[in-house]
């Protein structure tokens, strides 16, 4: 009887996962597996959420199959798979509608809806092309490029400093490739970049990190050198090229001008305020969360790329002939922020259009204004009845930079943040107190630019020494 009960349990095991059943679960699981690979160095873990996926799928149809709504109730299966699996978040949330599309084409089996169901088909069949293609960019991204995300902005790499190349940076993948515990300089930042940055309204925050390349105490980055018990101090704000992910905490801006701060025998600590892809009416807000600032510090703000990169990206959207209608405007912004294809495509696009010139001739300066010098005069304002001294800076860029010029010439984009950046320098004079660097990385033998923003620690320890020299006559008024 026994023997029965098994060869008919087997028959029914054979008969529910059929030679054409098998591959409809794993093509689902596969298929609802694909938008992980969107995530950052995301293809690694895609054969992990594609065999966990198979298996919850497997389970699931054995239970169900027998059922007029199992295909249902395996999309349920899976879909509180993924979204359990992925940590609740949102973008784990909004794979369940995916999930349920793919559901409905492979596993519900009636034969009816047929028009829905063809439909659902093909745009199941482009969304995998189109990952497909994604795939290989990925790739490259994660094995080749640098750690920052380069604001929607092509380069040439011939004309940038290999990071990969940098000794420095050779050590730290070295050391995560043999301890499987350490993270690489790339996971680092993308792990800092992706889960430690919080903002609430414009208040942006970062949470602590122990790394071997970046550490974070106190919602700073490690400045080394500083000890917190100083009573006087130099507090520099910025996005990331003040943060400096590219470089290990010794060899950021705020770390190389604490160590020349002490070489000249002040006693100041240097306090790294820099989170990536904040402007300047983010610092704004964060410096008025600083309860004890009062006299004897300095407050630094190093700023005017991302402040660039908001006008710039106002100008795109100003103009309507590059990319019509407000709805079709945020879906390609969010397609473009996630898909490193779409965003060479989009990217492509804009390069040949451009903004227009009404934007370029009268807008533009308007929001330089309203954006920077508006948030300039705030903070300004706000240090000075703290009693402490203000210093505003305006970084140089690559289209600043005397290796970027013909680039301004032979590519319509950088030739349109050109035109803004030219707005920026304006301001930048002794009137308004806001310092031109500029052109202070000129006068080095070779670039010291990493992309177009960020910069290796040669470049960093010359906007330290500039800043020391703008710094210095400040701290000795104050006394050492």
């Amino acid at each position: 009887m026994n023997v029965f009960i098994k060869i008919n349990r087997m028959k029914q095991l054979e008969k529910t996962f059929s030679r054409k059943t098998f591959v409809q679960v794993c093509s689902a699981s596969f298929l609802t597996s694909l938008p992980k690979i969107y995530a950052s160095e995301g293809y690694k873990v895609f054969p992990l959420y594609f065999v966990g996926g198979l298996i919850v799928l497997a389970v699931a149809h054995l239970l169900t199959h027998d059922k007029q709504s199992g295909w249902l109730l395996d999309c349920v299966a899976l879909a509180v798979f993924f979204v359990v699996f992925g940590n609740f978040g949102f973008s784990s949330i909004l794979w369940v509608p995916w999930i349920t599309l793919i559901a409905f084409v492979f596993l519900r089996l009636k034969p009816d809806f047929k028009i829905l169901k063809v439909v659902a088909a093909n745009l199941i069949l482009f969304v995998t092309l189109f990952s497909v293609v994604e795939l290989p960019f990925r790739l490259a991204e994660n094995s080749e490029s640098n750690p920052n995300i380069q604001l929607g902005v092509e380069f040439d790499s011939k004309y940038f400093v290999q990071i990969r190349k940098k000794s420095y940076f050779r050590e730290a993948e070295f050391a995560s490739k043999s301890k499987p515990s350490v993270l690489s300089p790339n996971e680092e930042y993308y792990y800092v970049n992706r889960n430690l940055i919080k903002f609430s309204d414009n208040l942006a925050t970062v949470e602590d990190f122990d790394g071997a390349y970046i550490n974070i105490r106190n919602g700073r980055r490690v400045t080394e050198g500083a000890t917190g018990i100083r009573q006087k101090r130099v507090l520099v704000f910025g996005g990331s090229t003040v943060f400096c992910a590219e470089v290990p905490d010794s060899m950021t801006i705020p770390s190389q001008l604490q160590k020349i701060i002490l070489d000249n025998k002040f006693e100041l600590d240097v306090i790294n305020y820099g989170i990536p892809g904040i402007r300047i009416e983010n610092q704004s807000q964060i410096l008025e969360t600083v309860q004890d600032l009062g006299p004897g510090d300095v407050v630094v703000f190093y700023d005017g790329i991302n402040d660039l990169n908001t006008v710039f990206r106002l100008g795109l959207e100003s103009n309507k002939s590059v990319i019509p209608l407000g709805f079709v405007k945020e879906v390609a912004a969010w397609v473009e922020s996630h898909s490193l294809l779409a965003r060479g495509l989009i990217s492509g696009y804009i390069d040949r259009s451009g903004i227009s010139k009404d934007f370029l001739n009268t807008d533009a300066e308007n929001e330089v204004a309203g954006l920077w010098i508006k948030n300039d005069k705030i903070a300004r304002t706000f240090v000075e009845s703290k009693g402490a001294k203000f210093v505003h800076i305006l970084q140089p860029n690559w289209v600043t930079y005397k290796g970027g010029v013909q680039a301004t010439k032979d590519n319509k984009r950088w030739a349109d943040m050109k035109v803004i950046q030219n707005y920026f320098e304006k301001y930048a004079n002794p009137e308004t107190k806001i310092e031109n660097f500029t052109k202070k990385l000129d006068g080095l033998s070779s670039t010291p630019f990493i992309d177009w923003a960020h910069l290796d620690e040669i470049g960093n320890k010359k906007i330290a020494e500039e800043m020391f020299a703008v710094l210095e006559p400040m701290l000795k008024a104050q006394g050492r």
